[in-house]
């Protein structure tokens, strides 16, 4: 239930999501791999 309740919720508004951990990942930054996927500029910077 709380599965298809989930997978719902992303396809109803994917625009929650999405920016909600690009954020995060740009503010965590180091060690995150999704943030050098998303941003790579970031990495390149960051190493």
């Amino acid at each position: 239930g709380a599965e298809i309740e989930r997978k719902r919720a992303m396809v109803q508004m994917p625009d929650e999501p999405a920016p909600a951990p690009a954020p995060a990942a740009q503010q965590d930054g180091e060690g995150e791999p999704a943030d050098a996927m998303l941003n790579p500029e970031i990495e390149t910077a960051h190493t």
